[in-house]
């Protein structure tokens, strides 16, 4: 039997181990939110980052705005969203405790 056929399964293996760790990137991260610009629209920001981990939002009379928040083990992006679109972004590192 050729060594093509013999080195396939760790080949898959590999590949598939690759795509795993693409797909369990941290959303919550500086190279994400450095993509994050103002005007951005909120449907975007949730392609980079996914859903929040919070948001609070209100609707006045036309205007809505939203303060959304997603965290991880080391960081935290807060987002200010007017009328769908970013005007605000913030990024916070936490405190190691011991």
């Amino acid at each position: 039997m050729p060594a093509f056929f013999l080195n396939t399964p760790r080949l898959l293996l590999a590949i598939l181990v690759a795509l795993l760790m693409v797909g369990c990137t941290e959303p919550v991260s500086m190279s994400n939110y450095e993509q994050i610009e103002s005007g951005m629209t909120e449907a975007r920001v949730y392609d980079i980052l996914g859903e929040p981990d919070s948001a609070d939002s209100i609707d006045l009379g036309g205007f809505s705005g939203t303060l959304a928040t997603w965290e991880s083990r080391d960081a935290v992006i807060t987002l200010q969203i007017f009328n769908g679109e970013v005007w605000g972004k913030q990024y916070a590192t936490k405190q190691a405790t011991n």
